[in-house]
Formats: structure tokens, sequence, C-alpha cells
């Protein structure tokens, strides 16, 4: 016999977005099975956010406060919350009808779990892409225990998220006993790129996370994205490895690897610097890098140090 679901709250933390924020309510609001409350947290919104959500969504529970960045508010959202599970989305994304009913399942029939999180699609003005696990280079999940759909016990869990990250913070399912012992979102990476992938590998290396191979969200891809500036994305995702490195067992415990993607993603990142002629980002990196950079990325590193002028020329030829 099937436990009873367990009871959720949906956390959404909110910063200017109120153009989008109304269809990404639609969405929770729409659930097969409700969740037990849906709390906005207001982030200093200069948009009037507030306000209109009093008017437009008198059922959903407000809170405003100062803007402190998305990792406050998502803490400030998980300790509100009146249920030990807590679930997560951002104000652009969406979830699928189904999400609430299959996690308060997933989480009633696995009790001992930290965190859930679940498959998802990416969407814009152009459709769909195909699901995430879907476009993975490697099968993410093999050697797992499963429960239908969902992933228990993947081996190198770790690892496996630092070669391909499909576990996303839209529609995570978390214990709240997890942040009390091990922290919530660090808001040291405030402005980072890829911000969230810190608590991911927090939760990869002193939890026990499962996956749904179900699409239960939609990620919404648009110009306000983080994730569009390869730049910015990879200096961020470099700068966690590092602090992964020196706080996560789990990455000491595969530190070669951890080492080599970091050292990749700095050299994607110095790549990317040098074509947009960022000459200050490529200097600021080629230091992170030191003796590791390739020839051809110490030329641009050294191009990178000369009088502007100079440097400008030797870029145009190099194009």
């Amino acid at each position: 016999m099937r436990p009873e679901p367990v009871p959720i709250t949906l956390v959404i933390p909110a910063y200017n977005r109120r153009g989008l924020l109304g269809a990404t309510l639609d969405s929770a609001l729409a659930q097969t099975a409700p969740f037990a409350e849906v709390i906005v947290v207001d982030d200093g919104s200069a948009d009037g956010t507030a306000d209109w959500l009093a008017q437009a969504y008198p059922q959903v529970r407000v809170h405003r406060q100062p803007n402190a960045g998305v990792q406050v508010a998502r803490n400030t959202g998980m300790a509100l919350a009146c249920t030990e599970w807590v679930a997560l989305l951002d104000s652009d994304d969406l979830l699928e009808p189904g999400h609430a009913e299959a996690m308060a399942a997933y989480a009633a029939q696995h009790p001992a779990l930290d965190a859930i999180y679940c498959n998802f699609v990416t969407f814009s003005s152009r459709g769909a892409d195909p699901d995430k696990l879907a476009r993975a280079p490697f099968d993410f999940t093999a050697g797992a225990r499963f429960d239908g759909d969902l992933a228990l016990d993947i081996p190198d869990l770790y690892l496996r998220s630092v070669r391909y990250q499909p576990l996303f913070t839209c529609g995570l399912l978390v214990h709240r006993r997890f942040v009390q012992a091990h922290g919530g979102y660090d808001p040291a990476f405030r402005g980072v790129g890829a911000e969230d992938w810190e608590f991911t590998l927090r939760l990869a290396s002193a939890g026990r996370v499962a996956l749904s191979r179900r699409v239960l969200a939609r990620v919404r891809k648009h110009e306000s994205n983080d994730s569009a500036d390869n730049l910015h994305m990879s200096r961020g995702e470099a700068r966690i490895l590092a602090h992964g490195l020196q706080h996560h067992r789990a990455a000491q415990q595969g530190a070669a690897e951890v080492r080599q993607s970091m050292r990749a993603r700095l050299q994607a990142a110095l790549g990317s610097a040098f074509d947009r002629q960022d000459f200050a980002a490529v200097r600021c990196i080629a230091q992170e890098l030191g003796p590791g950079a390739t020839p051809k990325l110490r030329l641009k590193a050294m191009i990178a140090g000369l009088p502007l002028p100079l440097a400008r020329a030797l870029w145009r030829a190099l194009q």
C-alpha cells in the first residue's frame, strides 16, 4: 500500500519579473494535486510585483524584502514554508500539471531522501528542445536503483553532474532538514554564473538525492538568462568547482577530474573573453589558469597584455 502524498510548499523568488511571473504562477496553481501553499518572495522588485500579486493572485502568499539576491530569497522562502518539503521554481519557468502530485508521491515513498530533482525541457519562442536527460552525452542514470521513473542511488552523482548537469533548481524538491544541517543557497555566489550549482553539488556530496526521469518542468530561455552568457557561466562554474574542492567531500575524492573540469571551463572562458575583446578578463583568467593554459591561449593572453591599439590590431589579424 502506497503512503499518503506529503504536503509541499512551492517557493518562487521574484525580482522585476512581473511580465513573466503570471505564467509561472498559473502553472503552479493548475496542478493536478495542489501545493499546500505557494510563496512568492519579492526580492525588492521595483515593478510593482507585490501590489500586482495582491490583486491578481490573492491565494498566493507574498513576502517582501529588500533586494538581497536570489540565494537569500530562496532561503527566506524555505524558512517561511509551512511544510517540511519545499519545491523551488524560478520566476520565469513553468511546472507541468503533474509536478506536485508526482513529487509528493516520490517523497512519501522515499522519506529518507533529502532532495528530488526532475527532468525538464527548455523552451523559447521558437519551441521546445528535447528533454535534458535525452541530451546527455552518456546515460546519466546508469547503475541507479529505480522505482518507476525515479532514479535512486545514482553512482558517482557528484562527478556525473560535473561532466553533465541535468540537476536544475527548476522543480527541485528539497527537505528542510538538509538546509538546517548543511545550509541553503550561498549568498557568496550572488551574481556568479551558475549560482545555484554550488547548492546542487553540496546536495550531491552530502545528501541523499534522487532524479525523476519524467519531464515535470519547463525552463524558459530568453535574452536575460545568465546561461546565455558563456563567459559569465564558464567563469562561475570554475569558481564553484574551486569552492567544491575546498568544501565538498565528493569533490575532494574526485579531485583530479574536478580540477581538469575547472581548467576546461577557465580555458573556455578565456576564449570567450578574447572573442569579445574583453582583454582585462583575458588577463585575469590567464592568471587563474597559470601554466595550465594551452599555447594558443597563452598567445591570446600575451596579446591581451599589449597596449590596446596593438592588441586590437593583432586580435583582428587572428580572426
